[in-house]
């Protein structure tokens, strides 16, 4: 008995067999990234992220350097009318916008926390800055920076 030859799917077909349309978004059942969310296809030998794949197969040409987003804040997505087109800065003033960014004692490198922080700015300027950066175990910068808002202008 000889085995059938059976032609292989095309990405696009392969593409929607991993989508789920639903009244909001489109959902990429396929393979998905641990970190972050993103959907994953195989194309032409390499992986691209599925919301990109799909701008491209439904909406056309992604510029060089541009970022395709979601208006719907959904990595899993690739229903073309909750993507746009954005520069690196738009996305991040998006992400920001819709209060999604990393900041603060969430952040990796965080060294000070919100109520030392609120502790910085009620201590001001009856504590020089050496002590408290000694204090803290930060830079003497970091104070500054803190004192002055120019970081974790959020906290009050």
């Amino acid at each position: 008995m000889t085995r059938g030859v059976y032609p292989r799917a095309s990405v696009e077909e392969r593409f929607w067999r991993y989508v789920t349309k639903g009244d909001g978004c489109w959902e990429w059942t396929g393979t998905i990234s641990s970190n972050g969310g993103y959907g994953w296809i195989k194309s032409g030998g390499i992986m691209v992220k599925a919301h990109r794949f799909a701008y491209r197969l439904l909406v056309g040409p992604i510029p060089a350097g541009m970022f395709v987003c979601h208006h719907c804040d959904n990595p899993s997505c690739v229903r073309p009318d909750h993507l746009f087109l954005g520069t690196p800065a738009d996305n991040s003033h998006d992400r920001d916008a819709k209060g999604r960014g990393v900041r603060g004692e969430r952040q990796h490198s965080a060294r000070l926390t919100a109520d030392q922080v609120r502790e910085i700015r009620e201590l001001s300027p009856s504590i020089p800055g050496t002590d408290l950066a000694k204090r803290y175990g930060v830079a003497k910068s970091s104070i500054s920076a803190v004192r002055n808002g120019r970081t974790w202008k959020w906290v009050s």
